[in-house]
C-alpha cells in the first residue's frame, strides 16, 4: 500500500496491533508468520519501559479503592459522579479527564506481576523479523484532551524514543482509542508536522491505494478486542461488502478453519 504496489481502486486490508501487548509476540506473531501475513505494531514508550499504561493499570487495580479514589480526586472530582466513575472508570477518564504529565504519575503503580507489554528486546526482535513499527504516543493519552504542549510531548517524544530504539525513522502513527472525538484537527496537524507520513484511526471503513495518496489521509481501521470469530467476520463483512474474493480469503483465517 505505502509503496503503491496495489491498483488504485482495489480494496486493501492490513493487520495492526496497538499498545505493544506481549500477547502479540506470544500468540499472534507465530500464526501470522506461518500464514506469511505482514503486520504492524504501534508502541508506547511507557508500556515498553515500565510494563504498564494507565488503561491497563485501571483494569488491574479497579478493586483497589485507595488507588481509584486517588485518580478520581486528581482527574474527575466535580466532573463525574464517583459511582458512575467506579462503574466504568476507563470510559469516564477517557471522556472527561485532562491528560497531562501529572495524570501519568498518579496512575503509575509498582511493576505489574506479569508481563503485559513487549520490552525493547521483544520489539527489536519483531522489527528484525520485518514487522512494521509505528508510534502510539508515550502514554496512550486521549489526544483531544491534551493541551498543545502535552500533545507535542506525547507525539514527538514517543517518535524520538522509538527512532533511538530501532535506529530508523518512524513514519507511522496511530491515535489511542482512535475515534473522531479522540483527536482534533490541530492534533492531526501536529502529528504530520512531527514527521509522520501515515496516520491511523479506528473509524470503520475501507480504503484503496488511491485514497492513501491523498494529503493528510487518515487511515481507517476495524477495532477488534476479545471478539469471537463470528463477530470479527461481522465487522469484516460490513466493511468489505461487495468484495467477495477478499471475504473468501479472510473467512478461513479468522475462523481457524483451513
Amino acid at each position: 500500500m505505502i509503496q503503491n504496489e496495489m491498483p488504485g481502486k482495489r480494496p486493501c486490508a492490513s493487520i495492526s496491533f496497538d499498545d505493544g501487548f506481549y500477547s502479540v509476540l506470544k500468540n499472534a506473531y507465530p500464526l501470522l508468520k506461518k500464514e506469511k501475513l505482514p503486520f504492524a505494531v504501534f508502541a508506547s514508550k511507557t508500556a515498553v519501559t515500565l510494563n504498564q499504561l494507565w488503561v491497563s493499570n485501571i483494569e488491574l487495580n479497579k478493586t483497589d479503592r485507595k488507588y481509584m479514589e486517588k485518580i478520581y480526586e486528581y482527574s474527575l472530582a466535580g466532573k463525574v459522579d464517583f459511582g458512575h466513575y467506579i462503574s466504568d472508570p476507563v470510559s469516564s477518564l477517557r471522556d472527561h479527564s485532562v491528560f497531562d504529565e501529572g495524570f501519568r504519575d498518579v496512575c503509575l503503580t509498582g511493576p505489574p506481576r506479569e508481563k503485559l507489554y513487549m520490552d525493547e528486546n521483544d520489539l527489536n526482535f519483531l522489527a528484525e523479523e520485518g514487522v512494521l513499527m509505528g508510534s502510539h504516543t508515550c502514554d496512550h493519552y486521549v489526544m483531544s484532551r491534551c493541551e498543545q504542549a502535552e500533545a507535542e510531548r506525547q507525539i514527538s517524544g514517543n517518535k524520538a524514543y522509538l527512532e533511538r530504539l530501532f535506529g530508523t525513522e518512524i513514519k507511522h502513527f496511530a491515535f489511542p482509542f482512535g475515534k473522531k472525538q479522540h483527536y482534533t484537527e490541530d492534533v492531526v496537524r501536529q502529528v504530520f508536522a512531527a514527521g509522520h507520513k501515515s496516520v491511523y484511526t479506528t473509524s470503520i471503513a475501507n480504503f484503496t491505494a488511491g485514497d492513501s495518496q491523498r494529503q493528510n489521509f487518515l487511515f481507517p481501521r476495524i477495532p477488534l478486542h476479545n471478539f469471537t470469530a463470528d463477530r470479527i467476520m461481522l465487522y469484516i463483512n460490513r466493511t468489505f461488502a461487495g468484495n467477495m474474493p477478499l471475504l473468501k480469503k479472510l473467512k478461513p483465517l479468522v475462523s481457524g478453519k483451513r
